[in-house]
């Protein structure tokens, strides 16, 4: 879970690099664009999941 949580920390602050960049080029075709950032929102879901699902002993 600590190199999940690692990846997810990483990917979460790169995102608002990678993002401009992505719009930037896109050049009006968003399609790849929305994509990612619909993939981002997933898998950041997933990792809220997990961790929500843990319980104490």
């Amino acid at each position: 879970m600590t190199a999940l949580s690692n990846g997810i920390e990483i990917l979460s602050q790169q995102r608002y690099v990678i993002m401009p960049v992505l719009d930037a080029i896109s050049q009006g075709n968003n399609i790849l664009l929305n994509r990612l950032k619909s993939s981002l929102v997933r898998l950041l879901d997933m990792y809220n999941h997990l961790w929500g699902g843990v319980k104490g002993l």
